[in-house]
């Protein structure tokens, strides 16, 4: 249970801090996230929730850093309780690992303009079973 809690923080913290892959090379920057009050819905099997945030011009310029900078920048995030695995880009979608102890959890973000969806899948002894799943949009300008 411990374990399954860490791995939910660290796989929500990736989400919601704007790192989890906001590189979609082919993309203008900004195309894929623009300055503004972001809500975020995550669905898993403890329930739904919202969180809304401000991202500014520099939460802004960390989504829209290239792959190599924001895997950089996803590792910062989960170091000490969490390595990152395989990490790819291609256009709109985004995908990698992350190992937490015996758990591989992997993240497929996909990045209409003012928007994204990302799906959570956590792999232990074999099986695979659906984590998370968080859409986010922009709202607005900052509140």
């Amino acid at each position: 249970m411990k374990t399954t809690l860490i791995i939910m923080r660290a796989a929500l913290l990736a989400s919601l801090s704007g790192l989890t892959a906001f590189a979609a090379a082919p993309l203008q920057a900004a195309d894929r996230m623009t300055p503004g009050q972001w809500e975020s819905t995550v669905m898993s099997d403890r329930g739904t929730y919202t969180t809304s945030a401000c991202k500014t011009l520099d939460d802004v310029k960390i989504a829209n850093a290239d792959a190599k900078t924001a895997r950089a920048l996803t590792e910062k995030s989960v170091a000490g309780s969490c390595a990152i695995g395989t990490y790819e880009d291609s256009g709109n979608k985004v995908s990698y690992t992350m190992t937490c102890g015996k758990i591989v959890t992997t993240i497929t973000s996909t990045f209409r303009g003012n928007s994204f969806e990302s799906d959570f899948t956590n792999t232990e002894g074999g099986s695979v079973r659906p984590a998370m799943h968080v859409k986010g949009k922009r709202v607005g300008a900052c509140k």
